[in-house]
């Protein structure tokens, strides 16, 4: 474990804290104790036997908190390592016990398979330290061990152990440190709350539809560009089945319900979906090329969700959205066939927070003519998706900056309102 050794060293990098050289008069103060702070006065002689040796800690420390606060934080500390297995030091238990009063002791049970790394160190190393907190996120789910730990064993040690402890502890982590600790703790409540599909139970879908979604998207492929890829490929393909839709969505009809749990072969085949076989079927793509994809639900609706390192994308062509580049409402079915940029797909970066639409845009699978088209079933089954015209047709915005696709659905618009499908 990274443990600075210098409390001078220690607190050029601890934001909340600055080491009062001078023994000088300050403005400043910092109502909190670091982690850094703790480990340091534990393990560092020098800093312990100053720490022994001062009535007030604003001798060593630019802090507002007092000695005894300080020592009941070591023994938070001591006590929350204690009951997880940590090994410390005998000079370390001195230590503990001298400030505390308290008589520690290590554990006798030790894992002998993980001797050597301690759970909590590695957990506390992640967020606390940038390369290791890289490397942690950016590892797949099923990629291996993490210092002889699963990735989700130290995801759910972050969320149930370590952030339980900072929120009811008078130790704290530094900004850094706590946004690290967020990121990991989101990642893990969006897992928890979702579920992802096993290949190896799914019968095998249709060998020509697979060729299809995979064409023209390179082996060496990023993984952004294979998580737009697939979803333009799969949305110029697939339609919204028009049979559950008709069907009002009940899900007290046995009808629907089967329509609603159609396998992914039947899918495959048919080329019609339902938001949770379009879900199933994005992620059983995306994890046959190694990305971790979970497929989470608001009421009855399904999505795709995908841990991208820091990025958190959402991805959702089956809900009729308001696009915030062409100002049109329709799925991304829809747009993908029309050639419009999808509004489904989106990104968030974690770190910052900002939220945008993927910037990916598939090839136009036809153009539309006046007239061209009289039957609108065929126009239907072109465009993939009948929900768009059930009352509002198409939703235009006339602020729009793309005047063909404008256009093109102010045809489609006219075709339907002659018709007397968008009054089913």
């Amino acid at each position: 474990m990274v443990i600075l050794d210098k409390l001078k060293s220690l607190f050029k990098k601890n934001q909340y804290l600055q080491l009062n050289e001078k023994n000088e008069e300050f403005n400043r103060t910092a109502p909190i104790i670091t982690i850094d702070t703790i480990e340091a006065i534990i393990n560092d002689d020098e800093v312990y036997q100053k720490f022994i040796k001062c009535d007030n800690v604003q001798e060593i420390f630019l802090s507002s908190v007092t000695k005894p606060d300080y020592i009941k934080a070591v023994y938070e500390y001591a006590n929350f390592m204690e009951q997880r297995g940590k090994q410390f030091s005998k000079e370390n238990l001195k230590r503990i016990k001298k400030m505390t009063g308290h008589k520690f002791k290590n554990s006798k049970y030790i894992n002998k398979s993980v001797e050597g790394y301690n759970l909590q160190d590695i957990a506390l190393d992640i967020i606390r330290d940038e390369n290791a907190f890289d490397l942690f996120v950016n590892m797949n789910d099923n990629e291996g061990t993490f210092c002889g730990f699963s990735k989700l064993q130290i995801e759910q040690y972050i969320k149930t152990n370590l952030a339980q402890f900072f929120q009811k502890s008078l130790i704290k982590l530094n900004e850094e440190s706590n946004k690290r600790l967020n990121i990991i703790e989101e990642i893990y409540n969006i897992k928890s709350k979702s579920y992802t599909i096993d290949l190896s139970l799914y019968e095998q879908i249709n060998e020509e539809f697979e060729k299809s979604i995979m064409q023209e998207i390179p082996i060496d492929s990023d993984k952004e560009i294979v998580i737009e890829q697939i979803y333009c490929n799969l949305n110029k393909i697939l339609g919204y089945d028009q049979n559950f839709f008709s069907m009002n969505q009940d899900f007290s009809n046995d009808f629907t319900n089967k329509l609603y749990n159609k396998s992914l072969k039947e899918c495959s085949e048919d080329k019609k979906v339902t938001c949770k076989s379009w879900a199933e079927l994005y992620t059983y793509f995306l994890k046959k090329n190694g990305i971790d994809a979970y497929i989470n639900q608001n009421g009855e609706h399904k999505y795709v969700t995908i841990i991208n390192g820091c990025k958190m994308i959402t991805a959702d062509a089956t809900n009729l959205t308001q696009s915030k580049i062409d100002k049109t409402r329709m799925s991304d079915l829809t747009r993908a066939k029309l050639g419009i940029k999808p509004a489904g797909l989106k990104v968030r970066d974690l770190k910052t927070n900002i939220v945008s639409q993927i910037d990916v845009q598939s090839q136009k699978q036809f153009t539309i003519k006046y007239n061209e088209l009289n039957n609108v079933s065929e126009l239907i089954e072109l465009i993939g998706d009948n929900r768009n015209y059930k009352s509002e047709l198409f939703d235009i915005n006339s602020n729009s900056d793309n005047k063909s696709i404008l256009q093109e659905l102010s045809i489609i618009n006219n075709i339907l309102k002659d018709s007397k499908l968008n009054r089913n």
